[in-house]
């Protein structure tokens, strides 16, 4: 085996150390990070000789891939600790750089480092006569001098105890002084689509060179299937029959995809098998779920249907339960050894979701992170590292939207971070992460929010941009139209202001996310709920002037979509949207066994509505003597009359059905009903004259609707 020498570099008042790792100007060491230290050493010794990028970031970034600007950023820290006063670094503009002064190198005396493999060889060390053995490794074992044998008769048990003692306390003090192990982290992003429509709902999968994910083609509600490629971004669709289906998993052996269909039912998915280049899927026997994914070995598969999780072959046959969870399941993501999985639980209260984690035959079930999200907003829609060392996964913590990673696995030379890490926080949003095959990649997608208003021009029957700049959503009008509250999007901070937008007020701080706000007839107060703060689900009133909103719900009640009676002391408000949930901006759906309420702002009383029962978000008419109510699957707006209950009716009148109905408006003289379909093609905006008797039909007031 040849040596080669760890060698000292001098050059003007510098003196490098390769073997001590150190940079000296005027005999004092100079603080400088690895990684720049790497870069002055690779231009040191390839001094006078033009280094191209490439070649340089290939010797300081051998197992990674990063960006251009990393190198940039190596160069000019080298440049600011050599204070380049002698151009040591030479740029040539689009080739690379070069060290361009003398440097005078001399060997280290006590170190060597290994050029390349060879048979082991001894050596003889002039100095003290003792013997060094060199391997094909990097490690170097010494010959210790034999100490002469301890007498017995110093073996008492007082010096036993001592040397104990002193184990003792260096064990604990290397426990105190060892250093923490450097978490992963997200060096560089990179975009791989533009469209803007790319599905929220539907995971993302990859077999290592392409990305395949469900997106909606322009003004459609139906899903598409895509692929990627990593290195050219290049994107194409791959042709299926399903127009309705959502993203599952793909198979150990990347040949096929699991899918499931009608993603608008609540729970029971149809699960189907599509080969990765399309095609007609082939159904997955009788199987239906929210979610499933293959098991390790491709043999079977596992998948959540409401509360229980079952196990079925790779056929689907043989389905047996494994375990019955404490909400809805889905997210199921297998470690890499298969003996414990991970998924998402949805509580069926208040849709919040936790990660749950069990062994592969169902026993041990515990949740993940108890205690670290209150309330719990992470999902297990994460992914195990290549090696099993971490698991990443996508959590709201302290209102930031973060990727984060879990440590698997002990490292008894470092301390560990008993609790999830950042990874660092994105451009936007990042949801649903899956890594790559070797674990370098990771492949998410990214949500960046923003609330563009509109208003409609009743000339053109068109709608045109309205406060341009402002990004915002639920906006409410006084009743004189003179003002107008609004909710930040996505901050959620209650805003209020002159209808021209003039004069503003915030009105809501942290931790309370504002939303639907509501004017009181008088104008002076503002109602709204508190969508993902400390309580989510309660229901707050502020003065339009400003202070401290109160709190009006009981503790151990929830409501949602509150509004105001016309005389200004009742709070009508609905049942809060729980999963199953429907995606559309509406909220989802509620529980079947849900109610709207009425809240008396004088006596704290709280009565149901008669009949509402599988009703939300009620609006009452300006004269109080109609509600109108959506259903809970969103499909029907209703209305209740109260002359009609107190002439002995209590029945709620069927207005229009839909798709996805949404946010009924009454216009201010009581006579129109306008709301929004959600699901049809276009989302057009409906109205309803409303007399005596309720239309049969409602009208369009615009053919489509552009957010």
């Amino acid at each position: 085996m040849e040596f080669k020498k760890q060698c000292i570099y001098e050059f003007g008042p510098f003196v490098l150390d390769s073997a001590q790792q150190v940079l000296l100007r005027d005999n004092k060491p100079l603080a400088l990070t690895p990684k720049t230290y790497d870069a002055l050493l690779v231009l040191v010794r390839n001094r006078g000789r033009l280094l191209s990028k490439a070649e340089l970031m290939q010797a300081l970034w051998p197992d990674s891939f990063v960006e251009e600007s990393n190198l940039t950023v190596q160069i000019s820290a080298v440049r600011k600790a050599l204070g380049d006063q002698q151009s040591y670094i030479v740029t040539v503009p689009g080739r690379g750089y070069r060290f361009s002064v003398e440097v005078n190198e001399r060997p280290e005396a006590h170190a060597a480092e290994f050029a390349d493999d060879g048979p082991s060889r001894i050596r003889e060390t002039a100095e003290s006569g003792s013997r060094e053995w060199a391997t094909s490794g990097s490690l170097a074992l010494h010959e210790v001098p034999k100490l002469d044998p301890v007498p017995a008769r110093f073996l008492r048990p007082a010096y036993v105890s001592v040397l104990c003692g002193v184990v003792v306390v260096g064990f604990l003090l290397f426990l105190w002084l060892r250093p923490a192990l450097p978490p992963p982290r997200i060096v560089s992003y990179t975009q791989l689509t533009d469209s803007g429509r790319v599905d929220v709902l539907s995971d993302v999968m990859t077999d290592g060179t392409r990305v395949f994910f469900a997106a909606h083609p322009p003004a459609s509600k139906a899903q598409r299937l895509y692929q990627a490629s990593v290195f050219d971004k290049e994107t194409a669709e791959i042709p299926t029959s399903l127009t309705g289906f959502f993203l599952c998993d793909i198979s150990p052996d990347h040949s096929q995809l699991l899918i499931g269909s009608s993603p608008e039912a609540p729970v029971d998915h149809p699960m189907w098998i599509l080969s990765v280049l399309g095609g007609s899927p082939r159904r997955l026997a009788d199987i239906t779920g929210q979610d499933a994914e293959w098991t390790p070995d491709g043999k079977g598969f596992i998948y959540g249907r409401g509360t229980d999780v079952f196990l079925a072959n790779s056929d689907g046959t043989g389905s047996r339960k494994l375990l019955t969870t404490p909400g809805f399941a889905s997210g199921f993501r297998w470690s890499r050894d298969g003996r414990v999985f991970r998924f998402t639980v949805t509580n069926q209260t208040t849709s919040l979701n936790s990660i749950w984690e069990a062994s592969s035959d169902g026993s041990h079930l515990h949740p993940l992170l108890s205690g670290w999200n209150d309330p719990s907003t992470e999902t297990g829609w994460g992914d195990w590292a290549a090696d099993g060392r971490y698991f990443i996964f996508a959590s709201v913590h302290e209102r930031k939207n973060e990727i984060w990673a879990i440590r698997e696995k002990n490292d008894y030379l470092h301390k560990v971070p008993r609790g999830p890490v950042p990874l660092g926080i994105g451009p936007a949003q990042l949801i649903r992460p899956r890594l790559s095959v070797d674990g370098k990649r990771l492949f998410v997608i990214s949500i960046q929010y923003r609330g563009n208003l509109f208003r409609f021009d009743a000339g053109s029957s068109q709608f045109v941009p309205f406060l341009v700049g402002l990004s915002a959503h639920r906006l409410s009008f006084s009743n004189d139209g003179k003002w107008m509250t609004y909710v930040t999007y996505p901050e959620g901070e209650l805003w209020r202001s002159k209808a021209d937008g003039t004069e503003k007020l915030r009105l809501t701080f942290t931790p309370i996310h504002a939303d639907l706000p509501r004017w009181s007839p008088d104008g002076t107060r503002i109602v709204f709920m508190d969508k993902d703060g400390g309580r989510p689900g309660d229901i707050f009133m502020v003065s339009a002037s400003g202070g401290d909103p109160r709190r009006l719900l009981p503790d151990g009640m929830s409501g949602d979509d509150p509004d105001w009676s016309p005389d200004g002391n009742s709070i009508a408000f609905g049942p809060q949207p729980t999963f199953p949930q429907v995606p559309t901006a509406a909220g989802g759906t509620t529980s079947p066994g849900a109610a709207i309420h009425i809240l008396d702002l004088n006596t704290g009383r709280i009565s149901d509505v008669p009949g509402s029962t599988g009703l939300y978000w009620p609006r009452w008419s300006p004269d109080g003597r109609r509600m109108a109510a959506l259903s809970a699957d969103t499909h029907q707006l209703k209305m209740f009359d109260m002359k009609m209950f107190d002439n002995g009716k209590r029945t709620w009148e069927t207005l229009a059905s839909g798709a996805t109905l949404h946010n009924p408006l009454w216009s201010r003289d009581g006579k129109t009903l306008y709301f929004q379909d959600l699901g049809a093609s276009g989302q057009p905006v409906y109205r309803l004259q409303i007399g005596s008797h309720c239309a049969a039909t409602p009208r369009r007031t615009q053919r489509h609707f552009a957010h």
